[in-house]
């Protein structure tokens, strides 16, 4: 059975082989050629060969983030290589360290190469500027064989041209080939071009079916997409199309999955493919990701959008969540469950991809995050230990420039921090709305942290954990839990109960400073409330709501979290004390207006 399943497949490929002077290889494989059926979702029964081939010409974000898992999704998923190529031709428009931060943010996902840039491999170099020769050898087997010809058009003229039409006119496609020759070997500058017929080859795409020259137009309108494109430029370097079909055949790639713009460039690949007697690989064109403006995510603007992978880890996205989240955009799957880690990815993916484009939101990824936080925090594997890493390095920054709120040693505070983790793990969301939230556990509170001020006049937490205070009145000042305690409340609560209260707490030692011990003290306290105010004539707030909101005021800001005996282990008996004593001096010194 098997040997008949090994022959069936055998029949379906036609091989090949050429050597690759620059690759100093010879090399040979069989592959599956492009058939007019109707796209297959069923993943290759072969281990297939896919590559991800960005442009150091900007960050990676979303999209690009997507094309790389996918084909590398497919390559594992099949028992095959994830190749990893570098397109740096345009020296124009590269940005430095953007190269650097590509190979950092791929790791960083988990997407490591199998063959690539700084892991070497047996079809390298990697990179398209160190490829050139290649490139050149390839362009001059076109034109022996006239699939291409040499383009003397100045400057000027393709200016003018543009003005009129969209597309090259042909101008030199009839020079003869001895002129040509003449003309080049005299040093007069020209480009090569591809000789495009006026129908372009059909090909299968594995999301939309056959796509010939008719179906072709509902993807484009552009008549550009028949010209004569330009292969090799006047300086010698190639262009994308010349580059990435010699790259891809000279690497074995057998599968090419790549965002939906680039479909109207497929027939041109097709044909380039033919023209050198090649086969082609199977290619899977997946819809755009695009924007609240139906914008494409690009390398220029997903800086201003904040939707560059650099940016998801500066807000201490984790890598899978971002994976998960961008995953689904384009795929689907038939689990009972959206959430799916990189090996559970892995085992199902398939090639069912979705038509058409997809806007990104944000509401699924704040889903993620939060379930792949808690699953770190429960496991308390080395994961979890990077958490509290992150978190303790927010911590430093703001403590770096506010010395006096430090409350803690450093090995105290990264324990706390973990503790902190553990009691408020569903609050996860990021790291530094982690330490946003959970401040009053790290350090000491501040008039303002107890108030809040209008937007005009407000104290703006930064991420490093500063506080940005403009200028402001006492008048401005509300207070910071709303209306849930009004002023008012506020200052009856403090003359009739806040001693008895603090009293309460310094009767336990130490060594009963414990939840349970905390627990019973609570009970007790609201139950002499009662008593308080059923024997005073003076009508005075008794209800627990109010009894317990006051006090998580007083210990957190009123910032949610653990319940109260949690809270009052997790900050210590010595800074829960500290706060209840020191309360009535804020208050005091803060003339809040009244919020009923």
């Amino acid at each position: 059975m098997r040997l008949r399943m090994l022959l069936s497949r055998q029949a379906s490929f036609r091989y090949r082989s050429w050597i690759c002077h620059n690759c100093r290889a010879s090399s040979s494989f069989q592959q599956q050629e492009a058939t007019k059926e109707r796209p297959s979702q069923r993943l290759p029964d072969f281990p297939a060969r896919t590559r991800f081939a960005p442009s150091p010409t900007g960050y990676l974000h979303l999209g690009s983030l997507r094309t790389a898992l996918y084909n590398y999704l497919l390559a594992k998923a099949t028992g095959g290589q994830f190749i990893l190529r570098i397109e740096d031709t345009d020296t124009k428009r590269t940005v430095p360290g953007a190269e650097e931060q590509l190979y950092h943010d791929l790791r960083w996902a988990g997407l490591n190469w199998d063959e690539g840039p700084q892991i070497g491999g047996s079809h390298g170099p990697y990179k398209q500027s160190e490829r050139t020769v290649l490139y050149q050898e390839h362009a001059q087997t076109l034109l022996k064989s006239q699939n291409a010809y040499r383009c003397f058009c100045s400057p000027q003229r393709l200016k003018e041209l543009a003005k009129r039409q969209t597309q090259y006119d042909g101008g030199c496609r009839h020079t003869s080939i001895d002129e040509s020759e003449e003309r080049a070997a005299n040093g007069e500058a020209h480009v090569i071009r591809l000789k495009t017929p006026a129908k372009l080859p059909s090909f299968n795409d594995l999301v939309y079916g056959s796509i010939g020259n008719r179906r072709l137009a509902q993807f484009t309108s552009d008549k550009a997409a028949y010209e004569d494109i330009v292969l090799l430029k006047s300086d010698g370097l190639p262009t994308y199309h010349l580059a990435n079909v010699v790259d891809d055949n000279c690497m074995r790639i057998t599968h090419v999955i790549r965002a939906l713009e680039w479909i109207s460039s497929t027939p041109k690949h097709v044909l380039l493919y033919k023209a050198f007697g090649w086969v082609a690989p199977s290619f899977a064109h997946v819809g755009l990701l695009q924007d609240s403006q139906q914008q494409k995510l690009s390398k220029r603007n997903v800086n201003s959008a904040g939707l560059d992978v650099r940016g998801f880890q500066d807000q201490g996205i984790l890598p899978e969540a971002l994976l998960n989240y961008v995953a689904l955009y384009g795929w689907s799957h038939k689990r009972t469950s959206d959430v799916l880690n990189l090996e559970q990815l892995i085992h199902t993916f398939d090639l069912k991809f979705t038509k058409g484009n997809t806007i990104v939101t944000p509401q699924k990824l704040i889903y993620f995050q939060k379930k792949y936080a808690l699953e770190r925090i429960e496991e308390r594997a080395a994961t979890f230990d990077s958490m509290v890493e992150d978190v303790f390095a927010v911590a430093q920054k703001y403590l770096e420039l506010h010395p006096e709120s430090i409350i803690l040693s450093e090995v105290d505070l990264k324990d706390r921090i973990s503790r902190t983790l553990e009691a408020c793990k569903h609050n996860y969301y990021t790291t530094q709305e982690f330490y946003r939230q959970h401040f009053p556990y790290f350090q000491k509170l501040q008039p303002e942290d107890y108030f809040s001020i209008p937007d005009t006049t407000r104290n703006t937490r930064r991420n490093d954990g500063r506080m940005v205070t403009p200028e402001k009145s006492n008048d401005d000042y509300i207070l910071r839990c709303g209306n849930q305690l009004s002023r008012s409340t506020v200052t009856e609560l403090v003359e009739s109960q806040l001693e008895h209260i603090e009293d309460r707490f310094q009767q336990l030692p130490p060594s009963d400073w414990s939840e349970n011990n905390l627990r019973k003290t609570m009970d007790l306290i609201l139950a002499e409330s009662k008593s308080l105010s059923s024997s005073s004539d003076a009508n005075l707030p008794t209800d627990s709501t109010t009894i317990l909101y006051f006090i998580r005021w007083i210990l957190a800001a009123g910032w949610s979290g653990p319940p109260i005996a949690q809270t009052m282990v997790l900050i210590g008996r010595e800074t829960s004390l500290y706060r209840l004593a020191n309360f009535p001096a804020i208050i005091s010194a803060v003339k809040a207006p009244q919020v009923e």
